[in-house]
């Protein structure tokens, strides 16, 4: 089982890992993404979606290189 500090996420498999994690994004970081959002139904779209956030804090000078997600 996977649980988060901050938030109260319960998997059991990494198939419902990704399907919870992929809604909770739609759900809270629809109006950010815009379009964007739609890099979710893609089978790399949580890479996708990673790649986004870190360009756009690279663009205003807010460099998160070194880290890495532990799941």
């Amino acid at each position: 089982m996977i649980q988060s500090a901050n938030h109260p996420f319960q998997f059991t498999t990494r198939q419902e890992a990704r399907a919870e994690m992929t809604e909770f994004i739609r759900r809270r970081f629809s109006g950010l993404l815009g379009t964007k959002i739609h890099l979710l139904d893609l089978p790399n779209g949580l890479d996708l979606i990673e790649e986004e956030v870190h360009m756009r804090l690279a663009a205003h000078g807010i460099h998160m290189s070194g880290l890495r997600a532990s799941a």
